[in-house]
């Protein structure tokens, strides 16, 4: 299945014009989105999820290093080939907050 993470960017800037509303909600609807994938990695019921770009590269997917943290896999792409640059641990929503995420459509596996 396909999320689409909205980029949050202009509604920030536009925020100076008037109210946080519609930033605020924007917020509250990707939050949503990636505590609800988050909870599920977790709880097995999907393999993992990606950040499908040809840019970069994040796969988040059970933790082959410490049992019940979900792993972050990153790194870009340079002339179509991936270059690996690293992974870390996450054992909440917090820690994956802090990670933050970008806005683009993440597929599940």
């Amino acid at each position: 299945m396909k999320y689409r993470i909205k980029d949050l960017t202009i509604h920030s800037y536009r925020c100076f014009e008037g109210s946080w509303t519609r930033y605020e909600k924007l917020e509250a609807h990707n939050e949503s989105i990636m505590k609800s994938l988050f909870k599920d990695l977790q709880a097995g019921k999907i393999g993992g999820f990606y950040l499908v770009s040809d840019k970069e590269f994040k796969l988040y997917h059970r933790s082959t290093k410490e049992a019940g943290a979900v792993q972050l896999s990153y790194g870009f792409y340079k002339d179509g080939e991936l270059i690996p640059c690293g992974d870390c641990q996450l054992y909440d929503f917090s820690d994956f907050t802090r990670e933050g995420y970008p806005s683009g459509t993440y597929q599940t596996i």
